[in-house]
């Protein structure tokens, strides 16, 4: 789409090309998406095919925001970059903004009903605890924002039975109350433990605020 002129140190061969390509890549897609210029990436972000729209973006580290409203006003168009979607998903992540779903009566109905089997499991999570959000990005069910101190749902989440709304509301609220990380070895062993207790007809165990853990 553009011609660069990179003023970095690059090695080159003897026959004066790049040594490694994927140094080039990697060079690109962190700088571009740091250029605080709207219109270059209007074109770089529009559909096409070109070896530059192809990059990876999100190895960028913090994009500009003429970068993120370019990409935001694409997000919809699934022929634009997968990356740049990316990269916007994680600065809404990082921020705890999203735009909030708007419920059907059934929807809301199945979310309301996951708060009485919550507290049977122990979780202290009411309905205003939580937003239910149009997306939190791909494969993101729900999601405990420490900055923003709020549980965030994402509507399609409903989607996948009450089952499911349950379990990923119990995930979030054992990540705010108790600040157990996702895919670490305290939860799993909490999770195995009340588990075996349940099937053994023992006393739960209670989660605790595992060492060196924090909310996130």
């Amino acid at each position: 789409m553009f011609s660069y002129n990179l003023l970095c140190p690059m090695t080159l061969t003897e026959d004066r090309t790049f040594e490694s390509q994927y140094t080039v890549q990697w060079k690109l897609s962190q700088l571009i998406p740091r250029l605080p210029h709207r219109g270059i990436h209007a074109q770089l972000l529009a559909k096409g095919d070109r070896w530059d729209q192809q990059l990876d973006f999100t190895m960028c580290g913090t994009p500009s925001q003429e970068f993120l409203d370019a990409a935001a006003a694409t997000y919809t168009n699934m022929t634009s970059s997968n990356a740049a979607r990316r990269v916007v998903d994680r600065d809404l992540q990082q921020r705890g903004v999203f735009p909030p779903a708007r419920l059907g009566e059934e929807a809301q109905g199945m979310f309301l009903q996951a708060f009485p089997h919550l507290f049977r499991l122990g979780a202290s999570l009411s309905p205003e605890d939580v937003e239910v959000v149009e997306s939190l990005g791909p494969g993101v069910m729900g999601l405990w924002h420490q900055e923003r101190g709020q549980v965030f749902l994402a509507a399609s989440t409903l989607d996948c039975g009450l089952e499911t709304v349950v379990a990923t509301l119990y995930e979030e609220w054992l990540h705010k109350a108790h600040g157990y990380r996702d895919e670490s070895r305290a939860l799993q062993t909490f999770l195995f433990q009340k588990l075996v207790a349940v099937s053994m007809g023992l006393p739960e165990p209670e989660p605790s605020s595992p060492e060196g853990e924090m909310p996130f």
